[in-house]
């Protein structure tokens, strides 16, 4: 694809992180690879641990622990153990953290790095919630009632994770394969969104990282109490800013706006309208609901299924929508049609589907993972 600078918008733009955002690296870091410590993690480098180690006639003795131990091996009562001073150890860590965990650390799930060891947030992830955003108010703007029917008749097939599958892509391509440049709809070349480019964000000190736990809370209806689910994870922490450009091609993103409004007003207005579907069908039966912020948008993992669903939009009707979201669930937790589902009554019962809100505890308060505010500047 060859476009001229002139007939590109650029953009300088941020994301002000509202809720503790995890965007995995696929590693977990064992017990026998972090010291946690009076709130405090860390994480060590394994070069400058065994030269410390070595100096001290320990490293001996580590190994031997680790054969005995196993998995089970724990670093922070080794060097409670072993008298190991902090001011020690603390040169032997990579980088460290607060733990605004409450519960008991086991794994921790760790955040994407650069080779340098510095946070980034991939385009492709801040991409990636922009296309989910863009079809929620796709939906939420347009009749949907043959889509439903389709869905509905999906759940019925033997086979429906590919009947769901093949019903969803039919969707999508609906929203996004307009550009007509190959004469097979579904070619990625006529998608809209191969109009927008977003870097990766600018490197992110590790000073921004805390440890955040997993809650899994309750509806309002059911009193709203949270659940620990022993899950840890690096997270970037609220207030964070994080940097990254967009660079628009109107040629080819040709999303749903009027004639004279910007693209940063026209993005704005998608994420709000996604922003309100969420609120309406699924935030709302929850306590602890921020709902004056506005431009809103959620990025990496953590935040569950509602904020990787278009359903919200395609179901308009709250009890059908909640119906077709638990039967999904149940079909996708259990195999066999005998087995009880927890999820089979959700809105009878909770009044919403899921009828858990995933969420993390900061500073004494529940957040949602991974909600970040943008803004867009032209340049």
């Amino acid at each position: 694809m060859v476009v001229t600078s002139e007939k590109i918008s650029k953009y300088k733009a941020e994301l002000k992180v509202k809720g503790p955002l995890f965007i995995g690296s696929g590693k977990t870091i064992e017990k026998s690879e972090y010291i946690a410590e009076n709130k405090m993690i860390y994480v060590m480098d394994s070069l400058k641990m065994f030269k410390g180690l070595k100096e001290k006639r320990l490293l001996e003795k580590f190994q031997n622990d680790i054969i005995f131990w196993g998995s089970n091996f724990n670093m922070t009562n080794f060097v409670c153990k072993n008298k190991i001073k902090k001011s020690e150890y603390e040169n032997w860590a990579a980088y460290n953290y607060n733990n605004e965990s409450d519960s008991k650390i086991t794994q921790v799930q760790a955040f994407i790095k650069d080779p340098y060891n510095m946070l980034y947030v991939p385009g492709s992830s801040i991409k990636g919630a922009l296309r989910t955003a863009y079809e929620n108010y796709y939906f939420s703007m347009y009749n949907t009632e043959e889509k439903c029917i389709k869905i509905k008749s999906a759940l019925s097939e033997r086979n429906y994770k590919t009947e769901l599958n093949r019903k969803y892509k039919e969707a999508s391509s609906d929203v996004f394969n307009k550009l007509k440049m190959k004469n097979t709809k579904s070619d990625a070349i006529n998608d809209i969104f191969r109009g927008i480019r977003i870097s990766d964000s600018k490197p992110i000190s590790v000073e921004n990282l805390i440890l955040c736990g997993k809650y899994d809370k309750k509806p309002k209806l059911r009193g709203g109490k949270a659940k620990f689910i022993n899950i840890q994870r690096e997270c970037i922490k609220p207030g964070t800013i994080i940097e990254f450009s967009i660079e628009i091609i109107p040629e080819y993103f040709k999303i749903k706006k009027d004639e004279n409004e910007s693209f940063e007003n026209a993005i704005y207005n998608i994420i709000n309208r996604a922003q309100i579907m969420q609120k309406k069908y699924f935030l709302s039966k929850f306590s602890d609901i921020d709902n004056v912020s506005k431009n809103l948008i959620y990025i990496g993992g953590g935040s569950g299924f509602v904020s990787k669903t278009i359903l919200h939009s395609v179901f308009k009707n709250e009890r059908e929508c909640a119906e077709v979201i638990s039967r999904i669930i149940e079909k996708n937790k259990y195999k066999n049609a005998k087995n009880k589902c927890k999820n089979e009554n959700d809105y009878r019962e909770y009044g919403v589907s899921p009828h858990m809100r995933k969420c993390t505890l900061y500073k004494n308060n529940y957040y949602d993972f991974g909600l970040c505010e943008l803004t867009m500047i032209p340049i």
